[in-house]
Order: structure tokens, then C-alpha cells, then sequence
């Protein structure tokens, strides 16, 4: 019997932080089970986002904990197929239209909501757009006649840092910090947004521009997509200048930009490098559990999925890591 192959996902770990208006005996277990009551069906749970559109496919209602898969699809988009029946040094791709009733997933996700615990497991489906998926689903739900308070749609997620990593950072502290910010052509566009609040942007504007200081190289450059763009700030502490704790200051600055994004960092590639030679990539800073769930074609299999979260917040609750 052949054996079914695996997925490799990552669980991260939220808490809740509501706005201050709302009565904080509500969790969001609570408001979730409310808007769910309301919402009995797949179509009931389908929610318009950008392009495509979203809906819950699995829901597991307990007082223990709620669970939901949520997948996402373009309505009506064909799929490219390769046909292997084609002879010859050329063959083009086909596109297969989904049957009547059907359509082709895009991605999902799942979610564990325990109080105001919140675990969430990406399939392709970021993090951001499961929140924000929840959000939209919270309206539709007071649309539909749930009887919610205002604003019950403004919570955010706060990630919560890993105490390993971060007594690692103290202990051994940061003589380096790299970001990578990918292709240097999409970095110069990025930098034409004088609005943007980027970090890296406002942080690299006057290096890129001193180091790339003719306009005909700059626009050569800017055009070469092979080429990748990273920033290197190293301290040598062997030599005299700014002290180690100018790095430790920007680390914090990077852990709570972490947290307040909830543990998303849009710039994949930052590695902080310890005085050991530690190497910590910046996702890592913060509570999450890499896993390997059964696949089920382009999906995985949610039950085995929904047990991984479980157990994740079983034990961070042995290890002390939850608020009561």
C-alpha cells in the first residue's frame, strides 16, 4: 500500500486584542459561535474577497475550541493542464473549464480559536487573508440579523515572542541584521512610493542613492530581474564607533513591528546573527510549530490538521505560555 505523502505547514500562535470599546467578558470563540449560528450553510459563509471569493468548507462548533477550513477560489477560472499526448519539440498547455457547480480551489487554510486564543495553519492561504476573511464573515454574519456590538469587527491579532529566542538575542546579542529585500527592480519601484511607510524603504533611500549615484547605471540596473537587493547591518566591535546596543534598539523595533503585524514579516529573508554566529530568521522570533500534514491533492487533510493545532496549544498551555 503506497503511503500517502505530507505537507510541510507552519501553526503560528495569536492572541486576540480587541478594541477598547468592547465588553471584555467577549471572546472571540464567543462572537465566532454567535456569527456561526447565523451562518448554517457554505453559502451562507461566502464572503467576496478581492479577486476570488472565500467560505467555510469545515466547522467544528465545541466549547473546548472552534475549528474552521476555510477555501478560497476565482469563480469560473480554468486551470492549465500539461497533455503528454502531444508529439514534437513544441506542445501547448490546455486550460480546463470546472464542471457546472464546481470551481477549482485557489488555496485554504484552517483556524483553531480557543477564547481569545486564536492558531492559524496557511495551505497557501496567508494568515492576513484568513484575518481577513474573519472580519468580513463578522459583517456578513451582522447583516444577516446577529446582534453584535459595533466595532466587534476591529480586532487585531498580536503575535507573541518565543521566550527561547528572546533570551537567546539577550544573552548572546545581535552583531548583525540582514534584510532582504528581493528584487532590486521591484525595490526601485517600491522606492518611487514616497508615501510608503516601508521600513526597509525609508531605511535603504539614502544608501541606494549614494551607491548607485549615475542616472543611466541606476536605470540599467533597476531593470536586471536576476539581480537581488539586501541590506547588511554589521557591528564590528572591534573597532571604535555606534555601541552593540544600537543594534539590540533596532532588534526591538523589529520584534514589536513583528507583533503588531501578527507575526507576518513581509520581508521573508531577515536574519538576525547573534555575537555566538546564531542565525535566527526573523519568522522564527515569535510562537509557531512547523508540521506535516497529510495531503488531500491540492488541499491537506483538516482533521489531521485541526489535531496538529490542538496539540500546539496543549502544549503551550504545559508550557506556561497562555493567559489565563
Amino acid at each position: 500500500m503506497a503511503t500517502k505523502s505530507k505537507k510541510a505547514c507552519t501553526i503560528s500562535y495569536h492572541r486576540v486584542n480587541w478594541p477598547i470599546e468592547i465588553d471584555k467578558a467577549l471572546t472571540l470563540q464567543k462572537v465566532l459561535t454567535r456569527v456561526l449560528g447565523y451562518l448554517p450553510s457554505f453559502a451562507d459563509t461566502t464572503v467576496n474577497l478581492g479577486d476570488g471569493k472565500a467560505e467555510i468548507r469545515h466547522r467544528l462548533v465545541q466549547r473546548s475550541g472552534l475549528m474552521l477550513h476555510v477555501a478560497a477560489w476565482t469563480e469560473g477560472e480554468s486551470v492549465s493542464t500539461v497533455p503528454h499526448t502531444i508529439k514534437g519539440p513544441d506542445g501547448d498547455l490546455k486550460a480546463k473549464k470546472p464542471e457546472k457547480d464546481w470551481d477549482f480551489l485557489d488555496s485554504d487554510g484552517m483556524i483553531y480559536v480557543r477564547g481569545d486564543h486564536y492558531l492559524v495553519l496557511p495551505n497557501g492561504l496567508s494568515a492576513s487573508y484568513l484575518l481577513q476573511y474573519i472580519h468580513n464573515l463578522i459583517v456578513h454574519a451582522r447583516e444577516k440579523g446577529a446582534n453584535l456590538p459595533d466595532k466587534i469587527d476591529k480586532f487585531d491579532l498580536i503575535a507573541i515572542v518565543n521566550p527561547k529566542m528572546a533570551e537567546k538575542l539577550t544573552k548572546e546579542g545581535v552583531k548583525k541584521i540582514i534584510f532582504d529585500m528581493g528584487q532590486f527592480w521591484e525595490t526601485e519601484l517600491t522606492k518611487a512610493d514616497r508615501k510608503s511607510s516601508n521600513l526597509l524603504v525609508n531605511l535603504t533611500r539614502t544608501i541606494r542613492t549614494d551607491f548607485l549615484t549615475d542616472d543611466r547605471r541606476r536605470e540599467q540596473v533597476k531593470n536586471f530581474h536576476n539581480l537581488n537587493a539586501r541590506l547588511t547591518l554589521s557591528l564590528d566591535s572591534r573597532l571604535p564607533g555606534i555601541k552593540p546596543k544600537y543594534l539590540g534598539k533596532m532588534t526591538n523595533n523589529y520584534i514589536k513591528h513583528l507583533k503588531q503585524d501578527g507575526g507576518e514579516d513581509d520581508q521573508t529573508g531577515t536574519v538576525l546573527v547573534t555575537a555566538r554566529n546564531t542565525q535566527i530568521k526573523g519568522g522564527d522570533i515569535v510562537l509557531k510549530k512547523h508540521v506535516k500534514i497529510l495531503k488531500n491533492a491540492k488541499s491537506i487533510v483538516h482533521n489531521q490538521a485541526w489535531e496538529e493545532m490542538r496539540e500546539y496549544l496543549r502544549e503551550l498551555s504545559k508550557d506556561g505560555m497562555l493567559e489565563k
